[in-house]
């Protein structure tokens, strides 16, 4: 459903969309997928949608990412096509890559913004106190990120898209330059969070810098 206001009075819109949940895949798999979604999305071969999918470890470098960035030798690293830096995709996050057909290209800024308050009303949810209010565009959790936003358009259709990080282990990790892990206090793990096809577990919400 599609939300929005004409004068002072709301106004619900029901479409057509989709949900894909592919649980735990590879980086690339799901890259290649996005694509091919991408094309049949802008011959309108398909509604809008979203993957949610939790990746296996591998360092993503955004287009103003540098190799130089990742600090773990040993970790995967795909160069792609969206905004923003380096991140770290890995067991225990929530990956979602929203495929949606954008009236003006200029809309993208409009899009991260609704991705940030989805993703804010999520971790109040689990009695998280996160913000916009940092030095680049996620959700943060004091100077500490704990959701990362980075989106590419092509043919007027969104493709990558939200990291969030649930029950993310990043202490063993030599992760991406600048990022320190920063777990949720423990008072504010009680909730649980399930995905289809699995039962929920208490997630210590981790944030990176």
């Amino acid at each position: 459903m599609l939300a929005t206001t004409e004068g002072e009075r709301p106004i619900v819109i029901a479409r057509d969309a989709w949900l894909l949940d592919l649980g735990r895949r590879p980086y690339r798999e799901v890259w290649d997928l996005q694509k091919v979604l991408v094309d049949r999305r802008a011959d309108e071969r398909i509604p809008d949608g979203l993957i949610l999918v939790e990746h296996e470890p591998v360092a993503t470098l955004g287009r103003r990412g540098k190799r130089e960035d990742v600090l773990d030798p040993g970790l995967d690293i795909v160069e792609v096509e969206r905004g923003g830096e380096a991140t770290y995709h890995g067991p225990g996050q929530l990956v979602g890559y929203p495929i949606l057909q954008l009236p003006d290209r200029l809309e993208v800024k409009r899009l991260v913004t609704d991705l940030e308050e989805v993703l804010l009303r999520t971790c109040a949810d689990f009695g998280i106190d996160a913000t916009r209010e940092g030095p680049e565009r996620g959700v943060w959790m004091g100077d500490k990120k704990i959701a990362s936003i980075g989106l590419a358009v092509q043919r007027s259709v969104t493709f990558h898209g939200f990291a969030l990080n649930v029950t993310t282990d990043l202490r063993d990790r030599a992760l991406p330059r600048r990022l320190r892990l920063h777990p949720a206090p423990r008072e504010r793990q009680r909730a649980s969070a399930g995905r289809a096809g699995g039962p929920a577990t208490p997630p210590p919400l981790n944030a990176s810098s």
